[in-house]
């Protein structure tokens, strides 16, 4: 098949799910931003000080939920429902700075990677790399279902 050398008018099948729902994982806390990965049970996680799980991200917490023994849901898995937002979100670095196009790895609940470890879960692509409001240096990610595939 030849080139194109003229406009084409390319369809699509639509646009991205913008959110997503997993059930909460017992005990947790998941403050609002955060990012979640998603467990071998289908739960929401939320990921530890150098997190070492090999979970995959999911996306970022769209409001604070508090799954933990002493609150409201009770502590229980799937006692509720964690809703995560899909798209491009600014994480901290750990380590040397990623470029666009870099796959990066969950190192905590807000920050990446560029070092796999033994075992880190896939955050997602980095898109760009600049500072924020506060003048850190970010990596900017889009992060989803999509682009932390479960099986690499």
């Amino acid at each position: 098949m030849a080139s194109l050398t003229t406009f084409r008018d390319t369809e699509n099948a639509g646009l991205f799910p913008k959110r997503g729902t997993l059930k909460a994982s017992a005990n947790t806390l998941y403050p609002r931003g955060c990012l979640v990965t998603r467990s071998a049970a289908g739960r929401a996680v939320n990921p530890s000080t150098a997190d070492l799980s090999g979970l995959p991200a999911m996306g970022v917490c769209s409001a604070t939920v508090d799954n933990r023994t002493n609150a409201e849901m009770g502590g229980l898995d799937d006692s509720g429902d964690v809703e995560i937002e899909y798209g491009v979100f600014a994480f901290d670095i750990n380590g040397t700075a990623p470029i666009p196009g870099d796959l990066v790895y969950v190192f905590d609940n807000h920050t990446v990677t560029l070092t796999i470890g033994v075992t880190r879960g896939i955050a997602g692509k980095v898109v760009e790399v600049g500072k924020n409001n506060k003048g850190v240096l970010q990596a900017y990610v889009y992060v989803s279902p999509i682009a932390a595939p479960t099986d690499v």
